[in-house]
């Protein structure tokens, strides 16, 4: 939270960070962020309410850090006072993109123009990767299932929803939740391919 820094008119008002040049030959600490500003996996299972969920699946080894950090973004961005919008430098967990560039999304006479390069390579592994994510079932539930139902039951045990998740496809939603979901947890490119 920025520390109050009181104005002419007596009402505080957040400092902010500016950034300069470094001179060279500058050692030591150049800016300090308090760990509690943080979003870590660690924060995410200390959370009232995620940690009741997601601390069975991560032990059971079902989510990762990332997995588990994109579910907790997810539950507080749709979250009507999430306590992490103030928090974050951003000022506002709405202030994300709710779309991502992303050769995964390209249209097929576009994804050949990169034919012969690392980032094609990349791509078709990183397809072939979520078909077999999406496709598989996990305990009688679709991988999207599951992601939907425990999105909504997180929010709704948050009793703050502003509304519920929707994982369908062609939903005619702006920010339609299922290829947010999906370019997220598609943002790495497999070891070896490097980055563009």
């Amino acid at each position: 939270m920025p520390l109050p820094n009181p104005n002419k008119s007596g009402h505080a008002k957040p400092r902010r960070i500016r950034a300069r040049p470094i001179p060279p030959m500058v050692t030591g600490i150049l800016l300090a962020v308090p760990l509690d500003m943080a979003i870590t996996p660690m924060r995410v299972l200390q959370d009232p309410i995620l940690s009741l969920e997601c601390s069975a699946m991560f032990e059971e080894g079902e989510v990762d850090d990332r997995f588990s950090m994109i579910l907790f973004l997810t539950n507080e961005r749709l979250r009507k006072n999430s306590s992490w919008k103030p928090k974050l430098c951003l000022g506002n967990l709405d202030m994300l993109p709710t779309t991502f560039g992303n050769p995964l999304w390209f249209a097929d006479d576009e994804l050949l123009e990169l034919k012969g390069t690392t980032v094609y390579c990349a791509t078709e592994l990183q397809k072939k990767k979520l078909h077999s994510l999406y496709d598989g079932r996990v305990k009688n539930l679709t991988y999207r299932d599951k992601v939907k139902n425990l999105v909504n039951k997180l929010l709704v045990l948050s009793g703050e929803i502003e509304r519920m998740v929707d994982l369908e496809e062609g939903s005619g939603t702006e920010d339609n939740d299922a290829e947010l979901l999906q370019k997220a947890l598609s943002s790495d490119i497999p070891e070896g391919h490097g980055r563009y």
